[in-house]
């Protein structure tokens, strides 16, 4: 590469180097963990840009750097405009630059919502690959049935392939019809129906991945959830506090979920002990995970490592 030069992938480019290619990322994720583990990156804190008259909208910022054998640096800029959907576009979109370790200088623009949506549903599928035990999925539920969702399916499927069927919910019907109907991509054998409320989902699955738009807790009661479940907390502030404070709490760092009034980040508020709270990163369960048997697992994760 010429000094100045910058390569350009765009949305085509980043889809067609990722197809196919789930189980590799899953490893990918997985030793990216362990890397943080050990302290070999370094990951400020997230900057949120918010609009006070729209709420819902916001546009993220995260540098980051990962050591070890990846040699990686750069920066993501991310929207989140749940708007969008009403007018036939999707609700996030990035960019992420990468610069050299070696001179700093910016070597790559990326387009980045199908690299970081990627990233999410690999992190999701890794923790519920981890944390089930003895347990097997043989269906998972859905809660929330947009993009970050379908590429979590995907993920999940590869992570735990004994899984034949899915049970989704979404507050928009339609949504949830379009989201059963591109499941037909994963193969016929796939049992999708979709469940009258979020309820029914948590009450018949043990394995949950939830990815809403929500800006403040809605669900508050998993009484109904089965003996040890696994839910996979991808958006993040779905849950009140008693619940977070019912639960086994498995987070990809405690610092960086803890903030901007996440799920964990009430419960913590509410806790004497925080450490009873939200318990122990991703990256030891990797090695060691134990879990509370009567209890849900909620998984909750906020970390961004540079492709």
């Amino acid at each position: 590469m010429r000094n100045g030069d910058v390569t350009v992938l765009s949305a085509g480019d980043v889809a067609a180097a990722l197809e196919g290619r789930e189980t590799e990322l899953l490893e990918t994720v997985r030793r990216a963990y362990e890397a943080h583990g050990v302290g070999q990156s370094s990951l400020p804190y997230s900057v949120f840009l918010r609009f006070p008259d729209e709420p819902r909208n916001r546009i993220i910022g995260l540098p980051a750097y990962l050591g070890a054998d990846f040699g990686v640096a750069g920066f993501k800029w991310v929207s989140s405009f749940p708007g969008n959907l009403a007018h036939g576009l999707d609700r996030a979109s990035a960019v992420i630059v990468l610069n050299s370790t070696l001179t700093g200088r910016p070597e790559a623009i990326l387009e980045g919502s199908i690299i970081s949506g990627t990233r999410t549903a690999a992190s999701a599928a890794l923790a519920a690959r981890t944390l089930r035990g003895g347990l097997t999925y043989s269906q998972a539920g859905v809660i929330g049935c947009g993009y970050i969702n379908f590429l979590t399916v995907r993920f999940l499927l590869a992570a735990c392939p004994e899984i034949e069927g899915l049970v989704l919910y979404d507050l928009n019907a339609e949504r949830a019809a379009q989201f059963k109907h591109k499941c037909q991509a994963f193969g016929a054998d796939l049992d999708v129906r979709v469940a009258t409320d979020a309820s029914a989902v948590l009450r018949e699955c043990a394995l949950v991945s939830i990815a809403t738009t929500a800006v403040s807790p809605h669900l508050s009661d998993l009484n109904t959830c089965r003996r040890g479940a696994t839910i996979l907390h991808v958006s993040l502030r779905d849950f009140t506090p008693e619940v977070i404070l019912g639960c086994d709490n498995v987070v990809d760092d405690v610092d960086h979920v803890c903030r901007e009034q996440t799920s964990p980040c009430r419960g913590l508020r509410r806790n004497v002990t925080p450490g009873d709270s939200v318990e122990r990163d991703l990256n030891l369960a990797l090695h060691a995970a134990k879990r509370k048997p009567m209890e849900p697992a909620i998984s909750s994760t906020a970390k961004d490592f540079p492709p």
